[in-house]
């Protein structure tokens, strides 16, 4: 890829950086023709040169004018689809640091967390942790059960959730009681659960 050789098969529009052939290159791909129409995953030109070797546009654009075989050539104003040649260096010095692009988080529903891909999902409801549950469904379900119909916490179903978890699927009764957790036990739902633990409080 030298520049005499570019410079025979390609024109360079100053105006905009554009590569256009420079002759008719098949039935598809006529003289005047954008010859780097492709993008990369980044979003970098790039075209197809007659021996079939894919190349990114801006380093055309460099060998046209300077020659060379440039390792990397930058774009000033990091606009990768921006090859005009005063917008190309080949260092990176002056040039701001090249910034990551965050994971954007999945939004999760109201009421909904996840600590971490590791942290099975919970649910809150102001400061009161409801429970953790391993799958989204589940928490759901029991977020459900704690709001009110409009969305707003409904404080009789809010306090008939404490004492339970909802784990696995099955209804877990554990007591808070002198700065320690009793697990009460068991029950396959919710209404079998209300009655195991009113049963123990009515004990106490």
């Amino acid at each position: 890829m030298t520049k005499d050789y570019l410079n025979e098969i390609l024109d360079y529009r100053a105006s905009d950086g554009r590569l256009l052939w420079a002759f008719d290159k098949h039935h598809r791909a006529r003289r005047g023709d954008y010859a780097d129409n492709s993008r990369d995953q980044k979003g970098a030109r790039r075209l197809s040169l007659p021996d079939g070797r894919i190349v990114q546009a801006h380093k055309v654009v460099w060998v046209m004018h300077y020659g060379g075989d440039p390792l990397y050539i930058y774009h000033k104003n990091g606009e990768l689809g921006d090859n005009r040649i005063e917008n190309l260096t080949d260092s990176r010095e002056g040039l701001p640091p090249v910034k990551k692009p965050r994971r954007k988080k999945a939004d999760l529903p109201k009421h909904i967390y996840k600590p971490s891909t590791f942290h099975d999902f919970e649910v809150r409801i102001g400061d009161r942790l409801i429970g953790t549950y391993e799958s989204l469904d589940e928490a759901l379900i029991v977020r459900d059960k704690a709001l009110g119909l409009s969305g707003d916490v409904d404080p009789a179903i809010f306090d008939s959730y404490q004492h339970l978890q909802y784990y696995n699927g099955k209804w877990e009764v554990i007591v808070y009681h002198n700065g320690q957790y009793q697990f009460v036990g068991k029950a396959q739902d919710y209404d079998t659960a209300i009655r195991l633990r009113d049963t123990y409080l009515l004990k106490r």
